[in-house]
């Protein structure tokens, strides 16, 4: 007899209200998750002389691609973990789950220092091929070379909330990020610029930032301040959520972290490893857009291109990732629990949801874009670049939300090789079609930008056609119980603990 549901498991309940409950909190999370970015820029413009904020701007911008590629690599595991801690919560396997939380912890940290080292060494090679600009390439080495240097304890996090969300337990990646945030928001203009904003309150009520500072650190470090202030947030975020985790806030505690087995190995690959390398090619990919767009230019665009896509677009992305987590867990826990009806039906509606409050942002985006960039940028010229380019883009928007919950779909049935198939072919037309648009057709930098919204489009369609011939429900990983500890295939599910 299965152990009855708590109100984690989502194999039971109303189709609403476990979407709600998993999408809310994965949605402020990811918005959080971005506000290392958004902070980064919004503290850069401070820097003085005005042309020095810019270039850092820009540099600390065009890193997006690149953080993107190296941190590429912690989908080889945190994706099979969310995916496999899912299905086995779903199936009431919790030796299996205990198993899996404690071996994907310990190849995180060895995922992290191998590809640190690697990307490090190749570092120079890829910001000469995206042939930026020098003053911005001295703010991006800088800031780069940072992140690397504290890559265990950023891909450490991922990994904790993978875990949790798996576990069907989102409040908890939420309760991580808030706290990261908070600390890197403090942290971020003391190491940037060396001075602390005052927090007062305004005649009419309102908490805002006075117009003076507190310069308390007389060595501040620009670009390199703000990846420091990253990496010593992400340490206080990783510190908790291992604090947490091993307090059994997720009903267990992990067990078996050495040696790591080669079935847990093996697993997490064959769901990991087609998503890290959509993630990968879909970098670089940017990055060679991102090249050409320099070469199309001119500087003022660019800048508004950038401002666009790690601003606006980072946070509309992070509404879209929060239903992506949502549909791992759900379709995770329904195909672990043998109910792949219920499962398909879970992925719909969230795509639906989804796709709904997307057309809400592009109709926004159609409006007034100009308003929302303006917080990142005090350049009139560059903001009105960035209005053009989100208005160019708007309509996509609706169909990125039905691509990215299709993506946490097929994640949470463990089927990752047709999301790699379909995106990164649709990604990839960007760069004949921004050539094609862009310098063929004499649009410049505009081409670039009606090419990216056409991908996007193109993704969203495909992959919603893939995933209507149900062929996914065939390719669960999870269809035979696997129990990780004596890496032996068993016909039924391992006893609950006592």
């Amino acid at each position: 007899m299965r152990p009855p549901a708590s109100r984690h498991d989502f194999t039971t309940g109303g189709h609403l209200s476990g979407i709600a409950r998993l999408t809310l909190p994965g949605v402020l999370s990811g918005i959080l998750y971005q506000f290392y970015g958004l902070c980064d820029m919004f503290w850069l413009q401070d820097l003085k002389p005005a042309a020095e904020a810019a270039a850092a701007q820009r540099g600390v911008g065009c890193c997006l691609p690149l953080l993107i590629m190296h941190f590429s690599f912690t989908a080889l595991v945190s994706v099979g973990a969310a995916t496999l801690i899912a299905q086995h919560t779903g199936a009431r396997r919790e030796r299996d789950v205990a198993a899996t939380a404690a071996q994907v912890l310990t190849l995180g940290v060895v995922v992290a220092a191998i590809t640190g080292l690697g990307f490090a060494l190749s570092l120079d090679f890829v910001l000469d091929e995206m042939n930026i600009d020098p003053e911005a390439r001295r703010y991006a080495r800088q800031y780069l070379l940072t992140i690397v240097a504290g890559s265990p304890a950023m891909y450490l996090l991922p990994l904790l909330e993978a875990i949790f969300r798996g576990r069907g337990y989102p409040r908890i990646p939420l309760l991580l990020q808030a706290v990261t945030v908070g600390t890197h928001f403090f942290l971020g203009p003391l190491l940037i610029t060396g001075e602390v904003p005052v927090l007062v309150f305004s005649a009419d009520g309102f908490l805002g930032l006075a117009p003076g500072r507190w310069a308390l650190n007389p060595h501040p470090l620009g670009a390199g301040g703000a990846a420091l202030a990253t990496i010593a947030a992400r340490c206080v975020g990783d510190a908790l959520g291992l604090v947490l985790l091993f307090r059994g806030a997720a009903g267990f505690v992990p067990r078996g972290f050495l040696p790591v087995r080669a079935a847990t190995l093996r697993r997490c690959l064959a769901i990991g490893l087609p998503q890290a390398a959509n993630i990968f090619f879909f970098a670089i990919i940017v990055s060679v857009v991102f090249g050409m767009a320099n070469d199309f230019g001119p500087r003022e665009k660019v800048t508004g291109y950038v401002l666009g896509q790690r601003g606006v677009e980072a946070i509309i992305y992070a509404i879209c990732s929060g239903f992506q987590a949502a549909a791992v867990t759900l379709v995770g826990q329904n195909m672990g629990a043998g109910q792949p009806r219920r499962a398909e039906v879970l992925a719909w509606k969230t795509v639906a949801i989804c796709a709904a409050v997307q057309a809400g942002v592009a109709v926004l985006l159609l409006l007034s874009p100009e308003t929302v960039v303006g917080v990142f940028s005090k350049d009139p010229v560059a903001v009105a670049h960035a209005g053009t380019y989100l208005r160019i883009v708007a309509v996509s928007e609706i169909f990125l939300g039905v691509e990215t919950a299709l993506m946490g779909a097929f994640q949470g049935a463990g089927n990752t090789l047709p999301v790699l198939l379909i995106l990164t072919f649709g990604d990839f037309l960007r760069i004949p079609g921004s050539w094609l648009l862009g310098r063929v057709m004499g649009l410049g930098i505009e081409g670039i930008w009606y090419t990216v919204a056409g991908s996007v489009i193109f993704n969203g369609v495909v992959l919603s056609a893939w995933f209507l011939t149900g062929r996914w429900k065939r390719a669960g990983p999870a269809a035979r119980p696997v129990d990780i500890l004596a890496l032996e295939l068993t016909d039924a599910p391992a006893p609950p603990p006592v």
